[in-house]
């Protein structure tokens, strides 16, 4: 017994790092399906993010919920943008075990999703583990499409990643990463898996977001996160611009 035991603490702390970084692979290839989406989108846009969509085009696609644009859950609760993604399993990342239950049912029920028709959806947000970032253009390929949401505050040039391992642990810490771990992917279709290197305005990708050129824009890309809803903690140092335009 005693035996079983030793192998057993010796097994079992190998067997959860090897299940972490499983989980952080598979959390990679969701945010590359996410990114793809937005860029499905923006090609069919005249190449403009769901938060660069002129009036005709919010019109089309949030009707008369055009200030949910900026709103990952009400994006993602676009037709264009479900149709996009084509299923609800890879809009929660297996780091984030909390939201689990949620995506359960958001897989039920993804059909029934229409934020044009019917405005932000509470179910579908609470399944969300990404945010899209508001400098993301599809003719800028280094800007930063979509994080991984266990980040402190909503501007990524003044942030770092929160983990379960933090005293006290921060309301946006998942449950399967490390202080200092994210995940995140560019418009380029690049994914990584982050740490508090990235971050920052001196950061070695959100440097490279800031700095970008072209698109639709002028000037440094924005990097304020677009959480689920603005209903919860959307007031992070960058305000409603970060860096901006």
């Amino acid at each position: 017994i005693a035996i079983i035991g030793i192998l057993a603490s010796l097994l079992l702390p190998a067997l959860a790092r090897s299940k972490a970084k499983a989980n952080r692979v598979k959390c990679v290839s969701n945010l590359s399906q996410v990114s793809k989406a937005a860029l499905g989108f923006a090609q069919d846009n005249g190449e403009r993010m769901p938060w660069q969509l002129l009036s005709d085009q919010l019109m089309e696609h949030f009707g008369h919920h055009k200030t949910m644009a900026k709103m990952t859950g009400c994006i993602i609760g676009t037709t264009a943008m479900k149709n996009e993604l084509q299923t609800a399993k890879v809009i929660t990342s297996p780091c984030d075990a909390t939201r689990m239950a949620y995506n359960e049912t958001c897989q039920k029920n993804w059909g029934a999703y229409n934020t044009k028709a019917k405005g932000h959806n509470m179910e579908l947000s609470k399944a969300i583990s990404y945010g899209f970032v508001e400098g993301a253009d599809s003719l800028r390929p280094t800007t930063i499409c979509a994080i991984t949401l266990n980040v402190e505050g909503d501007d990524l040039a003044a942030a770092h990643w929160c983990g379960a391992d933090d005293e006290p642990v921060h309301e946006h810490a998942f449950s399967g990463l490390f202080s200092g771990q994210g995940q995140l992917v560019t418009m380029d279709g690049s994914t990584k898996q982050s740490n508090n290197a990235d971050l920052g305005a001196n950061g070695m990708v959100v440097k490279e977001h800031i700095n970008s050129v072209g698109g639709l824009t002028k000037g440094p890309a924005s990097t304020k996160v677009f959480r689920p809803t603005d209903m919860h903690m959307n007031t992070g140092m960058g305000g409603m611009g970060g860096h901006g335009h």
